[in-house]
């Protein structure tokens, strides 16, 4: 028989369980409540106009067909720490993911300003992809707003522009998913899959003053970024990681992605006490080849909080959202 005793500790300790499957059948029913119970959780965001130095305690209630639940912090939201660069700014950023023969790419939102009606992106990429638009019954941001591709022969890059159709916003400091791209093959990990991206600004001059920023790329213009003297580009592993208490470390890799021999700078800091170290906390590199790995120590011993990590660099910032929890 399997000895279950380690399996019953860690599951004990992380608010876990343990399911046995003693054949098939089992493992199937096993493999399926684990599936619900992934579909069943949610990431509880809230927009503040807050820019002050209040220390606040956030609590929630979660009711769903007559049943509740409710969580209170422990540790205070001082809304001064997120305010970033203010509510104007919207803030984009890509997930990808490699399948068997294909690598896929979202352009997911991180915040929304008020009052967006139209997207224009420009990017070039080194690999051949096509892009849609994610519908909403996968949390697309953007469903029903039309889509078009304009390629830039000067550039080899392409112009898309996105416009909503019933005159409808995309909702204000909304997350999830926006577009969808599927390049023609696995994307080698030493190539970007972008090497120039911006995002025009310029219908908002008359909205209100609204801009956006991806993440992990500087806002690079027609033409930039491309060939000799592109500048460097950053590229971080990570976009996300998971805390449990006590002492945990956490590694990752940042790297120059560009191959002109451009050299990228950069400076690693976070944005709670629980990180008590980061070694390095600054470095650079010279191309994909030249990697430099991160690593950063935690000591929680709280309930939940959650922060980041920003790598700050010549070619832009990256950030790494951090879940610390004691459960």
């Amino acid at each position: 028989d399997p000895d279950t005793l380690p399996l019953l500790d860690i599951t004990t300790r992380t608010g876990g369980a343990l399911f046995n499957a003693e054949d098939l059948s089992a493992l199937d029913a096993a493999i399926g409540t684990v599936v619900n119970d992934l579909e069943g959780q949610y990431n509880v965001r809230w927009a503040s106009s807050r820019r002050d130095d209040t220390p606040v305690f956030p609590a929630f209630t979660l009711s769903i067909d007559g049943k509740s639940v409710s969580y209170s912090a422990e540790t205070p939201f001082v809304s001064s720490v997120h305010a970033g660069n203010g509510v104007l700014e919207g803030k984009l950023f890509f997930v990808s993911s490699d399948g068997e023969d294909r690598t896929t790419a979202f352009l997911r939102a991180a915040y929304a300003p008020r009052f967006v009606k139209e997207l224009r992106i420009f990017l070039t990429s080194p690999t051949p992809y096509t892009v849609s638009i994610v519908d909403a019954a996968s949390g697309g941001l953007l469903d029903g707003w039309t889509l078009s591709v304009d390629q830039d022969a000067g550039t080899g890059g392409a112009w898309i522009d996105l416009a909503s159709t019933d005159g409808s916003a995309i909702p204000f400091a909304a997350f999830g998913p926006m577009l969808r791209f599927d390049f023609d093959r696995v994307v080698d990990e030493n190539t970007p899959l972008f090497s120039a991206v911006q995002v025009d600004n310029t219908p908002y001059e008359t909205t209100g003053g609204q801009s956006f920023v991806v993440e992990g790329y500087e806002d690079s213009a027609p033409g930039e970024g491309e060939g000799e003297g592109e500048g460097p580009i950053l590229a971080v592993s990570e976009n996300a990681h998971f805390f449990f208490s006590g002492e945990q470390t956490f590694s990752f890799e940042v790297w120059n992605a560009a191959t002109d021999g451009s050299v990228l700078t950069f400076v690693v800091t976070a944005n709670r006490e629980w990180i008590t170290a980061i070694t390095p906390n600054s470095g650079e590199s010279t191309g994909p080849d030249d990697k430099v790995t991160v690593t950063a120590l935690s000591n929680f011993s709280g309930l939940l909080d959650v922060g980041q990590i920003t790598v700050t660099s010549t070619a832009g910032t990256h950030d790494i959202v951090i879940t610390w929890t004691g459960l």
